[in-house]
């Protein structure tokens, strides 16, 4: 059985302001007409069956994401107490499935990704999902670099040149790199970019969760055969306890196991407001804005205030980004600071715009 876990229990906080800790940026409309969780249950409704799609997320954004996925039964509504990071959340995913079903084979997909078009991402995932079933090994999609980027991990795998069968034997992973390596693995030509989606076995992940992350599986491993009644109250306290991790740094980049396959669509992980410089069907007038705009000798900035109109004046690679009670204003190369003003706001007299 094939079924899809839809990771939405981050903040997004370099989307502040728009993006809060009560409504964060998988829940945002950044681009189209829909918010990017529902773009990607709607990829998610080409891979299976709407009864096999599951959203996993932290506890307070349960009645957002059901209002949102209205065909989202409560059963398919998967719910940290606590938010721990990818590794407990992913065991708990496949614990959830398998107390439902013993042979599922499940593609992850973080819930706030650009991705496009959808028919090539389905054939990609097709061929993970494939390959996943048959063998016992997680397989990861990465993205082919097209340019350095310092801001993305990397997979290193073997050369494609010398290994024309899929999927490539994932040899590391590697953290977001300077500029001088991340343009060495470019001309190198065997590192991708870590997309985050990856596909397993349930009972093969839970297995590798075993073998490199002990404690969170031993801390996890019993709610498999708990009753029902006695599930979500045990799970509360299993969280408390819970060490927090993300699955990359506790089993992936200890695994052997791991394989990958090269996407074959293009991909933004919109990590910051600068990403958006990468949707070109944003971009009006030589600016990126989801909203009504005047430009006038200004150039390279990106704009985000809703329905309200933005005059820009003789500036250049700016963010501007408006709400109803918040305004933010930097230079495009300073986006990824943004995540140290909500730590300052939550540490300050302002913590209720964090």
């Amino acid at each position: 059985m094939r079924c899809v876990v839809i990771m939405a229990g981050g903040f997004g906080q370099r989307f502040w302001p728009a993006s809060r800790d009560a409504y964060p940026k998988q829940l945002l409309t950044l681009y189209g007409n829909r918010s990017l969780l529902q773009y990607t249950y709607q990829r998610a409704r080409r891979i299976t069956d709407q009864k096999h799609i599951y959203v996993s997320t932290r506890s307070g954004l349960e009645s957002l994401i059901q209002k949102q996925i209205p065909s989202l039964g409560k059963d398919q509504l998967i719910v940290e107490p606590i938010g721990k990071d990818t590794a407990p959340s992913i065991m708990l995913s496949c614990i959830w499935i398998q107390r439902r079903a013993t042979d599922a084979t499940v593609i992850f997909l973080p819930a706030d990704h650009y991705v496009s078009p959808t028919e090539r991402f389905v054939k990609t995932a097709a061929k993970a999902l494939s390959f996943a079933e048959r063998t016992d090994s997680i397989v990861i999609i990465g993205i082919a670099p097209t340019y350095p980027s310092t801001g993305y991990g990397y997979i290193q795998c073997h050369h494609p040149l010398q290994e024309k069968r899929l999927p490539y034997e994932v040899l590391s992973f590697r953290e977001k790199p300077d500029l001088k390596t991340a343009e060495r693995y470019l001309k190198q030509g065997n590192y991708y970019w870590n997309s985050g989606i990856f596909v397993a076995k349930t009972d093969v992940m839970i297995e590798e969760i075993h073998s490199h992350a002990t404690r969170i599986f031993r801390l996890a491993q019993p709610l498999l055969s708990l009753p029902e009644s006695r599930f979500r109250a045990k799970l509360a306290g299993v969280f408390r306890k819970m060490p927090k991790a993300s699955l990359d740094y506790a089993v992936m980049e200890k695994s052997r196991n791991v394989v990958m396959i090269p996407a074959e669509f293009k991909w933004n992980d919109l990590g910051s407001w600068s990403s958006l410089d990468e949707l070109p069907h944003l971009r009006k007038g030589g600016n990126v804005s989801s909203g009504p705009i005047l430009s006038f000798n200004s150039r390279g900035n990106i704009v985000s205030a809703g329905r309200k109109l933005v005059t820009l004046v003789d500036v250049e690679n700016l963010v501007v980004a408006l709400t109803d009670d918040a305004l933010l204003v930097c230079s495009k190369n300073s986006a990824q600071k943004i995540k140290q003003v909500v730590t300052s706001l939550k540490r300050g007299k302002h913590a209720s715009y964090a």
